[in-house]
C-alpha cells in the first residue's frame, strides 16, 4: 500500500476530534478534583474547604487550573455555557496539542526509518492506535506534560540543524520546564535527555545555558501561577516532592509490588500482542543503546518501578514513543539473519490484518465511549433540569452523592433525596425527577402517588433483549423520569 501521509493525518485528526466530543468525563478523578475544582475555587464556585487535601498542602501546580479558568472566563464572556461544554473545549484544546506533538515526533524520527511501510505504520499507530485518541484528549497532568515535553524535545532537535536556534532552544527549555512544573515525574525523562546530551550528543555549552534559561523562566511562571491559585508564594513541585518522596505520603493510597507495571502492561497493551510490545521495548533498549529514546524512556519507566504507589497512568507519557520503538526494533531484527524468520512472521499479511482489525474495533470503542459514567449522569441531569430548581428522587444510588457532587459541574438549585425521605416540603416549588436503575424501565412510574414519565434512557428500550448474561445490569444503565404535569 502506498504511504499517504496526508490521508493518515486527516483520519487521525478526525479521530481526535470525535474523541474530544464523545469521550465525556475523566480517566481518573484527579482530573476533576485537582484541575476543574481548583479552577472552580478561583471562579468562586466553591471554597477551600470543598477542595481535596492536596490543595491545602499546595502540592498541585496551578497551570492546568489556570487554563480551565481562562477557558471558562473566555466562554462565559460570550454566554454562560454549561461546564460540560467548557470541559469539551478543554478536551479539544488538549487533543490538538497532543496531535501536534505526535506529528512532530513522527517528523523527528521518520528519516531513521528505511521502509515507507514502516513510516506509515508509525504514523498510523501514533495517531490512530486504539488508545491514542482516548488518551490524547485527557486534560490530565500526564497527558498535558507529555505533550509539552514532546514539543520541547522536537524543537530542541530542530535547533541542532538550525542556523538561528537561540530562541528555539530557549523555547524548548521553557516547554520542558513547564512539563516538569505540571507533573514532577517528567523529571525522569528530562534526566535521561540531559544524560544523553552530556555523554552522546555533546553539544556546545550554549545549548545547556539556553535550556537552563528556558527552564528557569518556566519555574518562574509556575511560581506565579501557584501564587495566583493559593494566594501566597509557594513552590508546588517542591511541596509535591517533599510530601510524596521524602514523607512518603503517596504510600497511604496503597503500595504495589515491584512487578506491578509489568503485569498491568501485559493486560493494557492487548494480549498476546502486549508480549511483542514489551519484548520490542527491551530489545530496543539493548540494540539502540545510544538512541535518545532509550535514554529518555529507560530511566522514566524503570524509576517508576521503585516508587511504592503505582498506577498505570503514571507511565502514559512514555506511550507515544512505542510506535517508533517498535518500528526501529522491527527493522533492526529484520537485518539479523537469525531473527529473520521472526521478522518475516510479523510482516505476514494475515497477521497484519488481524492486528489492524482488532485495532479498528478497539479504536472505535474508545473514541465513542464516555470516559466515565458519573459524568454522563451529571451532564444528563444538568441538561434536563434546564437551570430550574429541581429535586432528584432516587432509590439505590444517589446521582448527586458526596463523590459526584462537584461544585464546578453541578447546579446549586439541584437537590437529591431518597424516595423514603420524600416530603411535601421537599418538593415544594421544584420540578421533580426520578432517577431509576434497572434493566426493565417502563414508560411510566408511580412513586409516592406521583406519576413520572420517562424523559431519558441511557440505552434504547430494545437493548433489554440483548441482556445476555446480565451484562446490561452491570453497565450502569439508568433512566430519568419527570413528574407528569397535572
Amino acid at each position: 500500500m502506498t504511504f499517504n501521509r496526508n490521508q493518515l493525518i486527516l483520519f487521525g485528526l478526525i479521530a481526535h476530534l470525535l474523541a474530544a466530543f464523545f469521550s465525556v468525563g475523566f480517566h481518573h478523578c484527579d482530573e476533576k478534583f485537582q484541575i476543574f475544582e481548583f479552577a472552580g475555587y478561583k471562579l468562586g464556585l466553591n471554597n477551600s474547604q470543598d477542595l481535596p487535601w492536596e490543595f491545602h498542602y499546595k502540592m498541585r501546580s496551578g497551570i492546568q487550573p489556570f487554563v480551565v479558568f481562562v477557558f471558562t472566563k473566555t466562554i462565559w464572556a460570550f454566554y454562560h455555557a454549561s461546564p460540560f461544554f467548557v470541559a469539551f473545549m478543554v478536551r479539544l484544546f488538549q487533543a490538538l496539542i497532543s496531535f501536534y506533538a505526535c506529528i512532530e515526533l513522527f517528523k523527528l524520527f521518520e528519516n531513521e526509518i528505511k521502509s515507507e511501510n514502516s513510516k506509515r505504520l508509525i504514523l498510523y499507530f501514533l495517531i490512530l492506535g486504539w488508545c491514542m485518541p482516548y488518551l490524547h484528549v485527557r486534560f490530565s497532568s500526564e497527558t498535558f506534560s507529555s505533550a509539552l515535553f514532546l514539543i520541547g524535545l522536537t524543537q530542541l532537535f530542530r535547533s541542532f540543524n538550525s542556523k538561528v536556534s537561540i530562541g528555539r532552544i530557549a523555547f524548548s527549555g521553557l516547554l520542558m520546564g513547564l512539563a516538569f512544573v505540571c507533573r514532577f515525574q517528567i523529571l525522569f525523562m528530562m534526566f535521561g535527555l540531559t544524560m544523553w546530551l552530556i555523554f552522546i550528543k555533546k553539544p556546545n555549552i550554549k545549548i545547556y545555558a539556553l535550556l537552563f534559561l528556558g527552564g528557569l523562566v518556566a519555574l518562574m511562571i509556575g511560581a506565579l501561577v501557584d501564587k495566583w491559585l493559593y494566594n501566597q508564594w509557594t513552590i508546588s513541585w517542591w511541596n509535591y516532592l517533599d510530601l510524596n518522596f521524602f514523607q512518603n505520603r503517596a504510600s497511604q493510597f496503597g503500595e504495589n509490588p515491584f512487578y506491578f507495571y509489568l503485569t498491568e502492561s501485559l493486560l493494557l497493551l492487548v494480549p498476546p500482542f502486549s508480549i511483542l510490545v514489551l519484548c520490542a521495548i527491551v530489545g530496543f533498549w539493548i540494540m539502540f543503546k545510544k538512541h535518545v529514546i532509550t535514554w529518555i524512556t529507560l530511566p522514566f519507566i524503570l524509576l517508576h518501578f521503585f516508587v511504592a504507589h503505582k498506577e498505570l497512568r503514571f507511565l502514559f507519557p512514555a506511550i507515544n514513543f512505542l510506535p517508533v520503538i517498535f518500528a526501529l526494533f522491527f527493522e533492526k531484527i529484520n537485518e539479523i539473519k537469525r531473527w529473520h524468520f521472526f521478522a518475516k512472521s510479523l510482516s505476514n499479511k494475515k497477521f497484519g490484518s488481524v492486528v489492524l482489525i482488532i485495532n479498528y474495533m478497539l479504536l472505535v470503542f474508545f473514541v465513542i465511549k464516555p470516559a466515565d459514567e458519573t459524568t454522563v449522569d451529571m451532564k444528563t441531569i444538568y441538561e434536563l433540569t434546564d437551570n430550574k430548581p429541581a429535586l432528584i428522587i432516587y432509590e439505590d444510588l444517589n446521582p448527586y452523592n458526596a463523590i459526584t457532587e462537584l461544585n464546578y459541574f453541578k447546579r446549586d438549585n439541584i437537590k437529591s433525596v431518597h424516595v423514603d425521605s420524600l416530603s411535601s416540603d421537599a418538593i415544594k416549588n421544584k420540578t421533580l425527577f426520578y432517577y431509576y436503575e434497572n434493566t426493565y424501565q417502563p414508560s411510566l412510574m408511580v412513586k409516592n402517588n406521583i406519576v413520572f414519565t420517562k424523559v431519558y434512557s441511557k440505552y434504547p428500550e430494545w437493548f433489554k433483549y440483548l441482556n445476555f448474561n446480565g451484562w446490561l445490569d452491570r453497565s450502569g444503565r439508568f433512566s430519568i423520569y419527570k413528574k407528569t404535569s397535572t
